[in-house]
């Protein structure tokens, strides 16, 4: 089955302390990327247009505060036509809320 995962926005929790660099990593076939930087002060939240559509792993190292990613995936609706075709048009969707401490 063809799912499609969004991830729209990640987001700072409260933090204990500080304003430190929080690098944000995707890693998918093998590779680790860096998505983006957050700082509590300065950039507490980025916007992305992220799609995946096979496994990934997000993750961050950030030890005094937690990071929320926030995003949804797309299910095809099998009954629609009865077709292996991978159209989106009639779908369900699963509201993903993903927190990383």
């Amino acid at each position: 089955m063809f799912v499609s995962t969004f991830v729209p926005q990640a987001a700072l929790g409260e933090s204990k302390k500080g304003n430190e660099s929080v690098p944000l990593f995707v890693k998918f076939d093998e590779k680790k990327l860096v998505l983006g930087t957050l700082s509590p002060e300065n950039i507490p939240q980025l916007s992305f247009d992220l799609v995946f559509e096979k496994e990934f792993e997000l993750s961050h190292n950030w030890k005094k505060g937690s990071v929320f990613f926030c995003g949804y995936q797309v299910i095809p609706d099998d009954d629609a036509s009865g077709e292996s075709q991978h159209i989106l048009t009639i779908c369900h969707f699963l509201a993903l809320f993903f927190k990383f401490c």
